[in-house]
């Protein structure tokens, strides 16, 4: 029988291994985001004829610094509905959360795009 793997020390340290791996892997989220969650690169009240395709699904990893918020990706129109990945964002003060972009229908045939913002 092999010693070191029936060490306690040896066995704390894989179940330690194993315990941080596992809670690593549960602060990444997979969550469907809306229409216009930040990461705007669409001039404010852009008027588009098509309706912006369903949202896609991101993948969200661990924030890359404490404070950090995600901020989900969007559709833009250029000449064809181009998608804009999701991205961390550092808020302008500890309170600030951030109010998104959005596509709205004006009940016609016209979809007008909105700024999200810090508030």
């Amino acid at each position: 029988m092999n010693t070191q793997t029936t060490h306690p020390l040896f066995r704390r340290m894989l179940l330690g291994g194993a315990l941080m791996a596992t809670l690593g892997l549960s602060a990444c989220a997979v969550y469907p985001t809306g229409y216009g969650y930040g990461n705007e690169t669409v001039v404010a009240g852009s008027v588009v004829r098509y309706a912006p395709p369903p949202p896609r699904v991101e993948v969200v990893g661990v924030a890359p610094f404490f404070g950090a918020v995600w901020l989900p990706g969007n559709w833009v129109w250029r000449d064809r509905w181009v998608w804009n990945e999701g991205h961390w964002g550092n808020p302008p003060h500890p309170n600030a959360r951030w109010a998104p972009g959005r596509w709205d229908h004006d009940g016609r045939d016209n979809w007008r795009w909105h700024d999200g913002r810090w508030r």
